[in-house]
């Protein structure tokens, strides 16, 4: 995986076809992971990976990741396909509404799915 700051907040990201999922999934898992709490309580309750990635309209192929508020968490993560060719565009400032570096976030992933 390889991003690219494009500007406005967006990240243009690179990833390997047989690597798509693995990386949703990571990013997904970390995301929910580190995410603010925006309520001192929290339900507990785990997080189900299928509720978020976006898959095309034949359900094979991932094209996404949309998350929000989830369990009290503010995950506000969204990687969306582009329209043309194999790549995906990361919305960097619905991150930053969470509170977090959309870089630092994207590295930590970059790292994790190369020592794997």
């Amino acid at each position: 995986m390889e991003y690219q700051h494009l500007g406005g907040g967006d990240y243009l990201v690179k990833i390997d076809e047989d690597k798509i999922e693995r990386v949703i999934e990571t990013m997904a898992e970390k995301s929910y992971l580190t995410a603010k709490l925006k309520r001192e309580s929290f339900s507990g309750d785990d997080l189900v990976l299928d509720d978020f990635i976006v898959y095309s309209s034949d359900h094979t192929k991932v094209i996404g990741l949309n998350m929000g508020l989830i369990n009290q968490r503010q995950c506000y993560t969204k990687l969306q396909k582009m329209i043309a060719g194999d790549d995906f565009i990361f919305r960097g400032k619905y991150f930053e509404k969470g509170g977090r570096d959309p870089e630092q976030f994207l590295d930590s992933i970059v790292q994790e799915i190369e020592n794997k």
